[in-house]
């Protein structure tokens, strides 16, 4: 934890964080239902370890991905482990 903490301190940019809760079935609906119209700069989700059904949630953020693009114009932080990004491939 401490080395995310150092992140945030060591950076000019606000970064939003946003745990993915397991009942979760799309990214993108989770990202605007927690920030709406307020813009973030960025945001940093975690949590997606917890998501049951994880290649459900990353099927529909690739169906969706034009819409990502779109609707949030800032950067986009995924923390991941190995299993995921063998996912996301």
């Amino acid at each position: 934890m401490i080395q995310h903490q150092n992140l945030y301190t060591n950076l000019d940019v606000e970064i939003r964080l946003l745990v993915v809760q397991q009942s979760r079935r799309t990214l993108y609906t989770a990202i605007r239902e927690e920030f709406g119209e307020d813009i973030p700069a960025c945001v940093m989700v975690v949590g997606l370890e917890t998501v049951p059904d994880l290649a459900v949630m990353l099927t529909s953020a690739n169906q969706v991905r034009e819409e990502f693009r779109n609707n949030f114009a800032f950067p986009l932080v995924l923390w991941i482990d190995d299993e995921i990004y063998k996912q996301l491939i």
